[in-house]
């Protein structure tokens, strides 16, 4: 990862997005802190999970509570480059201010869903984005 982030106090607002989340999902959800990235000119970030793999001794066991939904809001437009792309599925995502992309890196049991790979392709314009995990 070649960005910079920050982490946001958690606090009322998280608590406003994650009821009008509530929705989407079949149960409630809890969120961690949610987080801003920057990605300069050229900053990317690699294919990565946004969950943990159970099935790896050096990874938690299914007693911790995975992330199971992945929000990500876009924070400007960015008209070149920094789309988020799922190599396993080939989908790519430009970004647009005010779009959120929701997918979910594990299933309800836990366990990875290995298709959740995503990627931050290299941005040419300056890329805002903020994520929100749910467990």
């Amino acid at each position: 990862r070649t960005s910079s982030g920050m982490w946001l106090p958690g606090g009322p607002q998280v608590a406003r997005v994650s009821l009008k989340l509530r929705p989407l999902f079949f149960r409630t959800m809890d969120p961690e802190s949610p987080q801003v990235t920057r990605y300069h000119e050229g900053e990317f970030y690699v294919p990565h999970m946004d969950a943990a793999d159970h099935m790896r001794p050096d990874q938690p066991s299914l007693d911790v509570d995975n992330r199971k939904a992945t929000v990500l809001t876009y924070l400007n437009d960015v008209p070149r480059g920094g789309h988020t792309a799922f190599p396993l599925l080939g989908i790519s995502v430009p970004p647009k201010k005010g779009a959120s992309l929701i997918f979910f890196p594990s299933f309800a049991d836990g366990y990875l869903d290995k298709r959740a790979l995503h990627e931050a392709q290299p941005a040419h314009d300056e890329k805002w984005v903020m994520q929100l995990w749910l467990h």
